[in-house]
């Protein structure tokens, strides 16, 4: 089985998230509403979360594992494992979550993550080499894992098809490549759907 712990390079950054961009906290503040700030650094408090968050949460299997976020989140990411698991077995058992819905700043920031709104994930991938899920971790040194890199392409196959486009953390001017998460256009594009 491959290692999909194992670290690559991190793609150019102007050769991914070439047709969207990460969620602004403005976008998601006007139209999922604010947490209850202020928050503490990295613990999740997730009863801070706003009203229409609360209202649209799910706890749901997606395939791989249950996961607790917005329904339409849910919904992407339920699809996004079908094609992995059709095209990628091998990938599709290697991946567990690290979390979706985690109200809280951005590590070392007073920024709020958009895992405050349940539209963001952290994967973990397993090392085959010590049979445990490991995070990628530290964040930007110029590798991702694997798994995360092959990922992205089925992320990417989605937003092709559906126009419903994730942006990958290794995009970010410190790259978190274990970070996925609903793009700028595509809360926009649930909020003009009546999804959220």
């Amino acid at each position: 089985m491959t290692n999909f712990a194992k670290k690559v390079t991190t793609p150019d950054p102007d050769t991914i998230n070439t047709l969207c961009h990460a969620a602004r906290v403005s976008t998601m503040t006007s139209i999922l509403g604010s947490p209850q700030l202020p928050l503490n650094d990295d613990d999740c408090q997730d009863k801070k979360a706003s009203q229409k968050v609360k209202d649209l949460l799910e706890t749901r299997n997606v395939g791989p594992f249950s996961a607790k976020g917005i329904k339409p989140f849910l919904d992407l990411l339920t699809r996004v494992f079908a094609r992995v698991k059709s095209g990628n077995p091998d990938l599709y058992s290697a991946i567990k979550q690290d979390g979706v819905l985690c109200v809280r700043y951005i590590k070392d920031t007073s920024i709020v993550s958009n895992h405050s709104w349940g539209t963001a994930i952290d994967f973990t991938m397993l090392n085959t080499d010590t049979g445990k899920h490991e995070l990628d971790w530290p964040r930007g040194n110029g590798t991702v894992q694997l798994g995360c890199l092959e990922l992205y392409k089925y992320f990417k196959e989605e937003g092709m098809t559906t126009g419903e486009w994730c942006f990958w953390g290794a995009g970010f001017s410190r790259e978190d490549g274990m970070h996925f998460e609903a793009s700028d256009q595509l809360i926009k594009m649930w909020r003009n759907q009546g999804k959220i």
